[in-house]
């Protein structure tokens, strides 16, 4: 029995001495170096545009709708005014205010009409849906257009009454 005794023993410090080696073995080796340039083969994903609209402008109910492409982030589409456009939503931004936000019900508008132009935009904004129509109708729609008129007109106003003036000379 004594002689059993000292085999499970003996057993026991070849199981735990091997495992210390393993474990030893294991804490000893040095980290896999980097490979060198691997960052630089692979190349980085271009961010998603978080910004992208379709604004369709109507200067009024016989006109042909005019559609135009946004994007921001970097600025591009077809928008004749992207720029323009994109830097009037930073601004909103800025301001942390909603420009495709409806008035409040009960908010008091005043009753002044503004123009026949209308525009509708659908797409995305800081990665939040937009669905938001726009009018001239009364005080309240003629704020919220003039926050963003950049987005909705494919013109200036001002340079267009430049150009007219111009013209009258």
């Amino acid at each position: 029995m004594r002689y059993v005794n000292v085999l499970a023993a003996a057993a026991a410090v070849v199981v735990g001495f091997t495992g210390s080696l393993t474990a030893a073995h294991a804490l000893s080796l040095p980290e896999p170096a980097p490979i060198p340039g691997l960052l630089e083969i692979i190349p980085a994903a271009e961010p998603a545009a978080e910004t992208v609209l379709t604004v369709t402008y109507q200067a009024d109910e016989k006109a042909a709708p005019v559609v135009m492409q946004l994007t921001c982030d970097p600025t591009g589409g077809d928008h004749p005014r992207a720029a323009e456009a994109c830097a009037a939503l930073a601004k909103a931004e800025q301001n942390a205010t909603n420009p495709f936000a409806k008035p409040e019900p009960d908010q008091i508008c005043t009753y002044i009409y503004g123009g026949p132009q209308t525009a509708r935009v659908v797409g995305s904004w800081n990665g939040t849906g937009v669905d938001a129509s726009f009018s001239r109708a009364n005080g309240c729609e003629i704020s919220r257009w003039d926050a963003i008129e950049p987005v909705l007109s494919p013109t200036a106003p001002a340079a267009a009454a430049a150009a007219a003036a111009a013209k009258k000379k």
